[in-house]
């Protein structure tokens, strides 16, 4: 069973993982916005376990972004069939954007 791996702020100031279960499998790239193609490509980087609390907030409310439960952006497959992502993330855009290397 699955961890969930939202960051919490504890009495101290400091954070800790949630770690509650059970935890769902979360796109931080939303299946609508092209996590699915991700997916397929084997990417994991926009996966993250959720407990159901967690994975309600994600998806409710804007500030998830600010808090690294979702990604700006998205993924649409290119004209050579590899994910293309648009959008501000590093990684992503290293390994998907327009200049990615194949």
């Amino acid at each position: 069973m699955s961890h969930c791996e939202a960051m919490i702020a504890t009495r101290t100031g400091r954070y800790a993982c949630c770690g509650a279960e059970p935890a769902d499998l979360h796109h931080k790239i939303t299946r609508a916005r092209g996590g699915l193609i991700l997916d397929a490509a084997n990417e994991t980087y926009h996966q993250m376990y959720l407990c159901r609390e967690h994975h309600a907030y994600a998806h409710d409310r804007e500030t998830a972004f600010e808090g690294g439960l979702l990604i700006h952006g998205y993924v649409v497959t290119g004209v050579d069939g590899r994910p293309l992502y648009t959008g501000p993330d590093e990684y992503l855009t290293e390994h998907y954007g327009k200049g990615a290397r194949v």
